[in-house]
Formats: structure tokens, C-alpha cells, sequence
């Protein structure tokens, strides 16, 4: 099993790569947040697989599909968090100076990309516009968790920048959408490749 027992730090992912970010030590190894997690659904997945390798018969069918489902969505958690994680990079960097500096959107306070926050106007929860970047600005922590977006801001900003660009965006969330495992791979491959172009520009 995973220890949580050290306290997170800053430093660098052993499996995404990520330098001084947030990490968790597990034995002589460090983890970013969402590499932890990940590997801790993993874990479990396997888990599950071991303990379900064996003989069916008829009583045990209908118990097996539930842990397949199950598993089906573990994996499918796994890699949403993923794509987080790469699109969170690629909008905090985005218009980052060399040092990894840029401005919260709503506050306009000068912070470090580490102290950021992927902010969303339209909120994650719509998966149509969960990763569009039109809908996501870097923002402070204040701003994005304990103003809860500072919504009314981030509206007027965005129009300043584009008239009429909120009820696009609003009209963009209400599509349904529920994408495959292949469309959720194909996004990870997509916004890791717009992370690490972003990341190169840091010194």
C-alpha cells in the first residue's frame, strides 16, 4: 500500500516527470498528487483483478460484472485526473515568463504557476468545456477556492477580451457529451504534448 503518512512537499514526479511541484513520498520515491492517486486506483485495480481471476459459475456472474464496471470507471477517474493534470500545466503556463511567473486572471497578483489554480468560468463539472481553454484562466488559490472563481470578475475579464465570448462559452457547456476511452486517450496525448511545449520555456 501507498504511505500518505509523510507530509506533501515540493520537488520532482518520478513518473509524470513534473519538476517542484507538490509531491508525495512513497519509500525512496517522490510522486506529484496526481500521480499518487493514480497509482493508488491502480493499485486497486489490480487488486480487484486478483481477487476476481478465478472459476465463474452462474452465482457469480452478476457479481463479476459489478466489479468490471467498477474497475471500467476507476480507470476511466484515472485518466480525466490525467488530463487534469496536463491541461492544469498547459493553462498555468500558458503566458508564464521564463521563471514560471504570471498573473491570477480575477486578482492580477504576480504568483508563481505552483501557486496557481486552473481556474474554470463555465465549472468542470460540464465536460464540454472542462478542457477548453477559452472557459480556463490561471488564478490564485484565493480566488478559485475561496471566492469560488470570484465569477463576476472572471466574466467582466473575459469579455473584455472577447465581446459576447460567456454565452458562447454557456452554450458550449449545455452540449452532451460523454467521451470514450479513446477520446479521453487521444485528449491526455493532446494536451501532454501543449504541457511539455510550455514547460520547455521555463529555465
Amino acid at each position: 500500500m501507498f504511505s500518505t503518512l509523510n507530509k506533501t512537499k515540493y520537488g520532482d514526479c518520478v513518473a509524470c516527470g513534473s519538476k517542484d511541484t507538490e509531491v508525495v513520498k512513497v519509500k525512496k520515491d517522490t510522486y506529484c498528487t496526481q500521480c499518487h492517486q493514480k497509482n493508488k486506483a491502480l493499485e486497486q485495480i489490480e487488486k480487484q483483478k486478483r481477487k476476481n481471476a478465478i472459476r465463474l459459475d452462474g452465482s457469480k456472474v452478476r457479481k463479476l460484472g459489478k466489479v468490471v464496471q467498477d474497475l471500467d470507471f476507476a480507470e476511466r477517474n484515472a485518466l480525466i485526473a490525467d488530463i487534469d493534470r496536463e491541461f492544469s500545466f498547459y493553462i498555468r503556463l500558458r503566458d508564464a515568463d521564463k521563471y514560471g511567473y504570471t498573473h491570477c486572471f480575477t486578482s492580477g497578483k504576480r504568483l508563481h504557476y505552483l501557486k496557481l489554480d486552473c481556474g474554470h468560468y463555465i465549472s468542470r463539472m460540464h465536460m464540454a468545456t472542462r478542457w477548453d481553454a477559452d472557459n480556463c484562466r490561471p488564478q490564485s488559490k484565493q480566488d478559485n477556492q475561496m471566492l469560488h472563481g470570484n465569477i463576476e470578475v472572471f466574466k467582466e475579464k473575459l469579455e473584455a477580451e472577447q465581446k459576447g465570448i460567456t454565452d458562447i462559452l454557456y452554450e458550449r457547456s449545455k452540449e452532451v457529451t460523454k467521451p470514450t476511452m479513446n477520446d479521453l486517450k487521444q485528449l491526455l496525448i493532446h494536451w501532454r504534448e501543449k504541457a511539455k511545449f510550455v514547460k520547455s520555456k521555463l529555465i
